[in-house]
């Protein structure tokens, strides 16, 4: 993927504009970005950057989205708080491809969050003729325009009352993705610590249901293979492969007890 995002096409969007699966991880706690030039190099699509749950610095955030973006792996950040509309702004002006919109509640609330990533139709993005974001070209109407239509937007639903109105948030125009947050959901449902619970599976089926009205891609946190063949049999499209702090605590693990096996 090119530098720029005003002048080159979203990898990401074009697979999911073209019906393709899509496959990526979330980076939520380590900040270096050799680990997203790892995520490159197995060949992943797109990598979610948590700022939510994490120490990750709008300083850390511009490393890590640069080194992304060089690599060909589309970088999406999941802010603070998204409903602080100038800083979304900012967080693609220093280099996220898209951002995901957590705890989205209505399709009010949503509507705000989405101009205030774009520059054209009702956009309240801030204009600076020069970001990272477009790799330091100028932003002419043109530039803005393509900055505009390869700009990533992800609502998550996290809420059985949000599952329920689901239609109207997806009918937005700009939402090329939804997640549901499962953990979240479960939480919400009374189910603390069940995410695989068949209720909450229920729900996931609904937003599923809702992007298929709405030509938009439903996404799935998945922890295994196994789980991820069944979500994609269940028309998932965007599958997001665990984090890397499960996968190292889960590879040091399995090879530890290996290794002090070869002693028994």
């Amino acid at each position: 993927m090119k530098f720029s995002l005003a002048s080159t096409d979203n990898p990401l969007l074009r697979k999911l504009r073209s019906g393709e699966l899509v496959v990526g991880t979330w980076v939520s706690a380590l900040r270096d970005p050799l680990l997203v030039r790892l995520v490159a190099w197995a060949g992943f699509d797109y990598v979610f950057i948590d700022m939510e749950h994490s120490g990750i610095t709008e300083s850390t955030l511009m490393d890590l989205c640069l080194v992304a973006r060089e690599c060909g792996v589309t970088p999406i950040v999941r802010p603070v708080n998204p409903n602080s509309l100038a800083r979304n702004g900012r967080l693609l002006d220093i280099g996220a491809a898209g951002l995901i919109i957590p705890h989205v509640e209505n399709a009010s609330q949503a509507r705000e969050i989405i101009a205030s990533t774009k520059f054209f139709d009702g956009g309240t993005r801030g204009y600076c003729s020069k970001t990272l974001n477009s790799g330091f070209e100028r932003n002419d109407a043109a530039a803005l325009r393509h900055t505009d239509e390869n700009t990533v937007l992800v609502a998550q639903f996290e809420d059985p009352a949000t599952i329920a109105v689901a239609d109207s948030i997806l009918s937005l125009p700009g939402v090329s993705m939804a997640i549901v947050g499962r953990g979240d959901l479960a939480h919400g449902m009374g189910l603390s610590g069940k995410p695989q619970d068949e209720r909450v599976a229920a729900e996931v089926e609904k937003v599923i249901a809702s992007c298929r009205r709405n030509n938009v891609a439903p996404g799935l946190l998945v922890g295994g293979v196994d789980e991820a063949r069944e979500w994609i049999a269940r028309g998932m499209r965007c599958i997001t492969y665990s984090n890397e702090v499960n996968l190292l605590q889960n590879a040091y693990a399995s090879a530890l007890k290996d290794i002090r096996a070869c002693a028994k």
